[in-house]
């Protein structure tokens, strides 16, 4: 997604955590710029939040399905907007 305006729509929700979490867009961006760059999680800048923090919220996505169900909700955006050009193999 290009812009906070959809966000809403990706966020994990119904964990019952979303209380003690620190500033979600934040902590989404942090995740983003680890996977973006591929840099050790000690090695993400403060402006993230502490890297711990940042680590603790993703650890148990995947466990959670949150990552396939965050990908789905990102194709399917992108491929109503046009944005995906789909091929045939073969």
């Amino acid at each position: 997604m290009r812009s906070g305006h959809g966000c809403g729509r990706a966020r994990p929700v119904g964990n019952g955590r979303c209380g003690r979490w620190r500033n979600h867009r934040q902590v989404i961006d942090g995740i983003l710029h680890r996977v973006r760059t591929g840099m050790q999680w000690r090695d993400l800048p403060e402006r993230f939040d502490p890297w711990k923090a940042v680590y603790e919220r993703l650890r148990p996505w995947p466990a959670d399905g949150i990552c396939k169900r965050l990908l789905r909700q990102v194709l399917a955006v992108a491929d109503a907007a046009g944005e995906i050009g789909w091929r045939s193999r073969g």
